[in-house]
């Protein structure tokens, strides 16, 4: 019978269906990944759910400074045998796609990031502020490197980024000419809190509908 594999993705949870096994799947991830190593978590808990169902994986750690490396690990994988490619990188890892046709094995991109909160701000600037230029503030340093590659590769808008907020960065940007048009704080409850006392501390949020809040978290109350 021809393999089944079926795997949807909601951000939580993840189930799989498969008919036939063993199953292997190559994931794929940039640096240390907790999105990654919750999916890998995941796999046992199918394995219960479904009777007669093996999944086994194997990890790539994708740079994007030497992707030669990460090709050589994933032909590596490919000729071993993988019934699925799981690409959990940054903003999807175009070679990996191209791999996964060229060896009929099915791909799919899980996006557990920033993107879809990058995205959003970004639209909203462009299509609904009419922007031509922003400043994005992260709560921290990985985040905004996460955000660098769908912002350089998607965004038409002129774009500072920033890893918080400190009197530092607050006076770069207080003497800039012109001044930004908007200011975005990414950043869970907490650090949007923190970030934009800051800001309010340090003057730079004397004008509020140039600042816009994208809160990665859920179920938190916001106290300013």
């Amino acid at each position: 019978m021809k393999r089944l594999l079926v795997i949807a993705c909601f951000i939580y949870p993840i189930i799989v269906v498969v008919e036939s096994t063993p199953v292997r799947i190559l994931i794929l991830t940039e640096e240390t990944d907790e999105a990654a190593e919750w999916f890998r978590d995941s796999l046992p808990l199918a394995e219960a759910d479904f009777r007669g169902l093996s999944l086994s994986e194997v990890t790539v750690s994708v740079s994007r400074d030497d992707q030669e490396e990460a090709v050589e690990q994933v032909c590596q994988a490919l000729s071993k045998g993988v019934h699925l490619i799981v690409d959990m990188t940054w903003t999807g890892w175009g070679k990996s796609r191209v791999m996964s046709e060229e060896a009929g094995v099915p791909y799919i991109s899980i996006d557990v990031h920033l993107t879809p909160f990058i995205k959003a701000a970004d639209d909203t600037l462009h299509y609904i502020r009419n922007a031509t230029d922003s400043v994005l503030i992260f709560e921290n340093k990985k985040q905004m490197e996460q955000s660098l590659y769908y912002l350089i590769k998607h965004s038409v808008l002129r774009i500072l980024v920033l890893d918080g907020l400190n009197k530092t960065s607050a006076a770069s940007l207080l003497s800039m000419r012109p001044s930004p048009n908007f200011y975005v704080i990414i950043a869970n409850t907490q650090n949007i809190n923190n970030i934009y006392k800051v800001a309010r501390e340090l003057k730079i949020s004397d004008k509020d509908d140039r600042w816009h809040l994208v809160f990665t978290d859920t179920g938190a109350t916001l106290y300013m």
